[in-house]
């Protein structure tokens, strides 16, 4: 499948849902293979430029990749982003357990990542900080 430029943002995003929905069937067929969290990403992205993805960006595939993993751990997570209490300058996480709904602004965000500990580290790219790379 060649990827083309498209003016049309529907066509896009069923582009990157279809390549997202691959990534995510490979996924869950390699997950098991014992491997890092990188070498999965990586190869997830090999993976879907060989199954016909061949004109994708590597950011796209990454970003598809990411997306499909992130997806996937999160289904064994109880916790969740609430997407209707999230805006650009807060992330609202739910806990359906306790019913508790914490409130983290950007502030709050940027503060954490502003520890010492996580300042030192280089800003990764999705793959590497979905790889927990720098961490």
């Amino acid at each position: 499948m060649k990827i083309q430029r498209f003016e049309d943002t529907q066509a896009v995003y069923a582009i990157l849902d279809a390549v997202q929905i691959r990534a995510a069937a490979f996924i869950r067929q390699h997950v098991g293979a014992h491997l890092e969290r990188h070498q999965l990403i990586t190869r997830t992205m090999g993976y879907l430029r060989d199954s016909g993805f061949e004109g994708a960006s590597d950011t796209t595939l990454e970003r598809a990749t990411v997306r499909a993993l992130t997806e996937y751990e999160a289904q064994h997570q109880a916790c969740y982003i609430d997407v209707d209490e999230t805006t650009a300058y807060q992330v609202a996480v739910r806990d359906p357990a306790t019913k508790a709904l914490r409130i983290f602004t950007v502030g709050d965000l940027m503060r954490l990542v502003k520890t010492p500990d996580l300042q030192a580290l280089p800003t990764p790219s999705k793959r590497a900080a979905c790889a927990g790379q720098f961490l």
